[in-house]
């Protein structure tokens, strides 16, 4: 019998993945916490009971997300243990295809170890790698997509350009900044060719070029448009181009910082012009050591524009930065392969204190208490897992909302209204960032605005949930304390319904019809 002989790189490989499991495998048993996962489960719970996404009930995210946690609900019920699974089986799939892409990229895989690991961090809590958001399911079908098209010949058959734009596409209908990536390849694509024309003189070469951009563009534009299709079927068309399309412009608009007076959008797209034009002229004199093939030229404007993607709404949510963790990690390997040890170093040094800030950012006190607040997480996660500490003291380490409620408060508010109902046939309404109660609550939710940031400052939309409420007057509507007030909604509660209890400290009332 042969023996299995692994090289150092396929050992560095495991390495790196057994790591991850082992500080990946504790989010699986997270609870419900995290307030945009609950507001996915709440609209995948509305589609549940019949309503049609952005017609019946809101969000201003691309599809798919939700509609994962539908078919999810369908399966497996409101638990988000079989999703937070899926996307371990898919970041593991992320390192395969990275390791497969490292070896068609670089030779002697200088570094290696070092790339892969930045991968894994980017996977754990440091950043919300841990969150069942669109972003590490979008990076998996963005680095399919690159990895189906490796070297960016335009030899390739027009089928890997067509599935590399489907995988993409696929991509961008989870979360919108993920055609970012899209109009990296095709902008880096067309600059190939345009360099083929002026190298050969021939058209032809030009046209290759163009009609595999051409095939990558409806690759993309598949999902979006099959999706489009199902809504025009049910009439809500309209609504799904709202919803899919403006509103994402518009969320950006309305909440988009500033520095010194001048808006983040433009500073952003200020740098991304002056980058590209900047990239693309080195690359064209062909005078910089990063810059000398078709792989490093991608790489560094793919860069650029996820780092548009990420920037784009001037809002510092950490897990934004997922959407940087293939481009950047590629171009961490290309300065490690170019300059070698003194490369690794700098990289080393500049990726600890980067980790430092990301750690500082999403947690209170110092780096080093962030450090051992996350020590300490793990720790719990694993003597919960076995029975060493009880279920409420291991929630008690999650805060969710404003109002920092621990993740306790949707399961005890849900349980208080479940007792109210004597039939899975009532009805509520949800004020608040609880947005997880909707999920386990028996009765049944209505009003299509899942979370009060939707309808802050905004009259024409609190009208509709007031006529909600008065189409469906639902038995219970649990208002929690919000810094976005609702006059209107205080009114009706005191005219149509009791107060029938508060609960966790006050910070949430429940109503229950008169």
């Amino acid at each position: 019998m042969k023996k299995l002989k692994l090289s150092k790189y396929q050992i560095a490989f495991i390495a790196v993945v057994i790591i991850f499991l082992l500080l990946k495998i504790p989010a699986i048993w997270e609870p419900e916490w995290y307030i945009d996962e609950g507001i996915y489960s709440s609209i995948g719970n509305f589609i549940h009971h019949g309503a049609l996404l952005y017609k019946d009930t809101w969000d201003n995210k691309p599809p798919s997300i939700y509609f994962l946690f539908f078919f999810s609900r369908i399966i497996w019920g409101f638990h988000i243990i079989p999703l937070k699974i899926l996307i371990v089986v898919l970041s593991i799939l992320s390192f395969i295809l990275f390791y497969r892409l490292l070896r068609k990229w670089f030779v002697g895989y200088t570094g290696f170890f070092y790339i892969l690991a930045s991968l894994l961090f980017v996977r754990i809590n440091n950043i919300e790698g841990t969150i069942v958001n669109a972003e590490l399911f979008f990076t998996f079908f963005t680095l399919a997509s690159l990895y189906l098209l490796q070297r960016f010949d335009e030899e390739k058959s027009k089928a890997k350009f067509f599935f590399a734009g489907l995988s993409m596409g696929i991509g961008i209908s989870f979360k919108m900044t993920a055609s970012f990536d899209a109009a990296a390849l095709i902008f880096v694509l067309g600059i190939f060719g345009y360099e083929s024309y002026l190298q050969t003189k021939e058209k032809s070469q030009l046209l290759k070029y163009l009609s595999s951009i051409l095939m990558f563009i409806l690759g993309c534009f598949l999902p979006l448009f099959l999706y489009a299709i199902y809504f025009y079927l049910n009439h809500g068309l309209d609504d799904f181009i709202q919803g899919t399309f403006l509103s994402n412009s518009g969320y950006v608009s309305t909440y988009n910082n500033s520095i010194l007076g001048v808006s983040t959008v433009y500073l952003n797209s200020i740098f991304a012009i002056i980058s590209s034009i900047l990239i693309i002229w080195l690359y064209l004199k062909r005078k910089v050591p990063f810059l000398q093939d078709k792989q490093s030229f991608f790489i560094m404007m793919w860069l650029i524009f996820a780092l548009y993607g990420v920037f784009l709404s001037g809002r510092p949510y950490t897990h934004y930065l997922i959407q940087l963790e293939v481009p950047a990690s590629i171009v961490i390997a290309y300065i490690i392969y170019k300059l070698r040890t003194k490369g690794l170093i700098a990289v080393i040094i500049i990726y600890a204190l980067l980790n430092a800030y990301f750690i500082r950012n999403v947690t209170t006190g110092t780096v080093i208490e962030a450090l051992r607040d996350n020590a300490v997480l793990y720790i719990h996660s694993y003597q919960y897992a076995f029975g060493v500490i009880s279920e409420k003291s291991y929630l008690n380490n999650f805060y969710l909302g404003e109002n920092n409620l621990t993740a306790n408060a949707p399961r005890e508010v849900a349980n208080y209204t479940n007792a109210l109902s004597a039939s899975g046939a009532d009805k509520i309404y949800l004020w608040g960032n609880l947005s997880w109660v909707d999920s386990f609550t028996t009765m049944t939710p209505i009003c299509k605005y899942i979370n009060n940031f939707d309808v802050q400052n905004i009259p024409k939309k609190q009208t509709e949930i007031i006529h909600c409420l008065d189409k469906n007057y639902p038995k219970v509507i649990v208002d929690e304390n919000s810094i976005y007030s609702f006059p209107d909604l205080n009114t009706y509660e005191q005219s149509h319904y009791n107060l029938a209890n508060t609960l966790l400290n006050g910070t949430v009332r429940i109503y229950v019809r008169k």
